[in-house]
C-alpha cells in the first residue's frame, strides 16, 4: 500500500497496537500479530508526531527541525515509514492536523539524519500470541473473549 499525502492520513491502531516510550525508544507490540518493534532516533519522532494526529508533511517538518535533511528526502523517508507502519498493521487511516508546534525559540544543532528503521522483532511472537491477558471478556479471567 502506498502512503499518499492527503486530508486523510494514518492513526495508530490502538485496538491491536500498544506503545511506550523508554529513554528515547519507541517499543510498539502489535497484539494481534505477536510481534514488536523498535523504534529510535527519527522512528521515534515520527512515532511521536503519530500520536498527535500530525499529516506527512507536518512529519517531515519535525525531521526538519530536528535533522539535517532537505525537505524532499525527509517527506521521502516519512512517507516509506508510513507504508512500512501500514503493511506492519500498526496504523490506519484516519484524520490528521496539518500544523504542529515547532520548536521556534529553541536553538540546537541539527543532527545527522538516517531515514526511520522500524526493527521488528518476532522472538516473543508465540508468548504474545498466547497470553490470555488482552483477550479476556468483560468478566475477567478465565473468560475469553468471543
Amino acid at each position: 500500500m502506498e502512503v499518499k499525502t492527503s486530508p486523510m492520513g494514518f492513526v495508530i491502531n490502538s485496538d491491536d497496537v500498544v506503545h511506550e516510550t523508554l529513554d528515547g525508544e519507541v517499543v510498539v507490540v502489535n497484539l494481534k500479530m505477536g510481534h514488536y518493534y523498535s523504534l529510535t532516533d527519527a522512528g521515534a519522532l515520527i512515532w511521536a508526531g503519530l500520536q498527535q494526529s500530525l499529516s506527512a508533511h507536518a512529519l517531515s517538518g519535525l525531521l526538519l527541525e530536528s535533522y539535517d535533511v532537505e525537505q524532499d528526502q525527509a517527506l521521502g523517508a516519512v512517507e516509506t515509514f508510513l507504508t512500512e507502519l501500514v503493511s506492519e498493521g500498526l496504523l490506519s487511516e484516519g484524520p490528521v492536523l496539518e500544523q504542529h508546534e515547532t520548536l521556534a525559540g529553541h536553538t540546537r544543532d541539527r543532527l545527522k539524519f538516517h531515514p526511520p528503521v522500524l526493527a521488528r522483532h518476532e522472538d516473543m511472537e508465540g508468548l504474545l500470541l498466547l497470553d490470555p491477558v488482552h483477550d479476556v471478556a468483560a468478566e475477567g479471567w478465565p473468560t475469553v473473549a468471543s
